[in-house]
């Protein structure tokens, strides 16, 4: 379990209802927030304004209607938001979550903001914890790197990188964002399978 999964998993079985992930990396956050669902055999569901509360409530495209949708969800829900920091300038969303806090602590409910930047309401700064989303971590990266190049090989066996050449890959992959080091590992790999 990597560190974010780790840290998504104790802050929600803490009971934390809110916590903001913020990152511009939407797809990792999601991916990291559906293993920590699994890890409690929870559902992970993504909302947005333009498809709802997939899989429980896909017609919840108001922010508002997303808090409701959350609180009458089947527990254990793990509710994750994207770009809900637009909809916290709302008085009438951060009154309706701080309504909702309580029944979504106690009911193993809990909504997850992932958004690019922090933009938290006084109201709520008390209630909800913040998590900073890393760069992906060496193993994260070799990881990455092996579903690329089994990806590109498929339905082939991929052609064997030597250790010295992954090694140099994965370091110079650092400080790059997940999507960043796939385009790069897809490009060498595109040029140069071994």
């Amino acid at each position: 379990m990597s560190a974010p999964v780790q840290e998504i998993a104790e802050l929600w079985s803490a009971g934390t209802a809110i916590i903001y992930v913020v990152t511009s990396e939407e797809d990792r956050a999601v991916a990291i927030c559906e293993e920590a669902a699994r890890g409690f055999d929870a559902r992970a569901s993504v909302w947005s304004a333009h498809r709802g509360l997939e899989g429980i409530a896909p017609a919840a495209k108001d922010p508002l209607a997303l808090v409701d949708a959350v609180v009458r969800a089947p527990a254990p829900v793990l509710a994750v938001a994207l770009d809900f920091h637009h909809a916290l300038r709302d008085p009438l969303v951060v009154r309706k979550l701080r309504d909702a806090l309580p029944a979504l602590s106690q009911d193993w409910r809990c909504l997850v903001v992932v958004a690019p930047q922090l933009e938290l309401p006084e109201g709520l700064a008390g209630d909800t914890a913040v998590v900073r989303l890393p760069l992906p971590d060496d193993a994260e990266l070799a990881a990455l790197l092996d579903a690329v190049q089994a990806g590109l090989a498929h339905p082939k066996e991929p052609a064997p990188v030597a250790l010295e050449v992954r090694h140099r890959a994965l370091v110079a992959a650092r400080g790059l964002s997940e999507g960043q080091a796939r385009r790069a590992f897809t490009r060498a790999l595109r040029r140069d399978p071994t």
